[in-house]
This record gives C-alpha cells, sequence and structure tokens, in this order.
C-alpha cells in the first residue's frame, strides 16, 4: 500500500487512479519526474552561479588589493632598504616623496612629481633631514622639497614641505 499523492488516502501500489479522489497517478509520476528536472535545473543553474559569483568576488578582492598595493607605491619597484635612521640615504628618501601631496596655506592641493639632486641637511638617530629639487604638478618646478623622516617606536614617518 501506499499513499496517493494527491489525497493522502492509502490505495494500492499498483493502482492507476485514486479511488478517493480520482486522480491519475500516472500524471503524477510525470509531475513527480517534471518536478525533479526542474530541481535538478533550478540546482544546477545556482550552483554555477553561485561558483561564477564566487569567481568574480575573488577577481574584485584581487583587484582592490592590487589597487590599494599600487596606491602605496608597491609596484614601483621601490623597496625601503633601511632598518634605522642610520642606514637611511636621502636617495631613498626622495623616491618615497614621489606621488605625495602638499597642501600650501590657502587650502590648494598639489602632488610631487619628481624629486632630485637631493642632500642631507641633518641627521640624529631619529630623524633625517634632506633637501631635494622639487617638480609638482602645479608647473612649479625651482623649488626645494624638505623631506623629513622620523623613526618614532617601530615606525618610520615621512614629512615633507616646500620652501
Amino acid at each position: 500500500m501506499k499513499n496517493c499523492p494527491f489525497c493522502a488516502e492509502q490505495i494500492k501500489e499498483e493502482a492507476i487512479f485514486c479511488k478517493h479522489c480520482k486522480s491519475s497517478l500516472n500524471e503524477e509520476e510525470k509531475i513527480e519526474e517534471g518536478l525533479r528536472e526542474e530541481y535538478k535545473k533550478k540546482y544546477n543553474s545556482t550552483a554555477s552561479k553561485n561558483s561564477g559569483n564566487t569567481s568574480i568576488f575573488i577577481v574584485i578582492i584581487l583587484v582592490l588589493i592590487a589597487l590599494v598595493y599600487a596606491g602605496t607605491g608597491g609596484f614601483d619597484g621601490y623597496v625601503s632598504s633601511f632598518s634605522s635612521i642610520s642606514d637611511a640615504k636621502c636617495s631613498e628618501v626622495e623616491k618615497n616623496a614621489k606621488g605625495a601631496e602638499l597642501k600650501n596655506l590657502f587650502g590648494g592641493t598639489f602632488k610631487v612629481l619628481q624629486v632630485k639632486n637631493s642632500r642631507e641637511i641633518s641627521r640624529t638617530k631619529d630623524k633625517l633631514v634632506c633637501l631635494g629639487d622639487v617638480r609638482l604638478n602645479n608647473g612649479n618646478d625651482n623649488s626645494q622639497l624638505r623631506m623629513e623622516l622620523t623613526l618614532e617606536g617601530n615606525q618610520f614617518w615621512y614629512k615633507y614641505s616646500v620652501e
């Protein structure tokens, strides 16, 4: 015995029609088969969409990481080779200044395009001060950039100003 899928009454296993609700059980098998096919299609398309969404998500994360890395100068070939102020060189400090943004007293923002001919002005155990020729994105290339490298705790800090 089995239950009718339409009215839940007990019917014989071999029944073609339900004696209680008069439903065709052959149609029920077709309906069940159709539902199974529909479920398979939906499940497979959902799984495909999810795997595609996961791949897209991973690519987006990788692109964001690359943009952040590039924004910090990670792709410009500059790697700090000093571990203390005594190891630092003005040529390394000038490389780090490229791309820095400066503000003037009126709130204008300028970007450092290039620094060259940098030279050491002073050095203590916690601070290196260098001065170099600077080219800014506002067309000014007759100025000097004062570059200060300071060690506080275990972290290096840069400060730039135009003179």
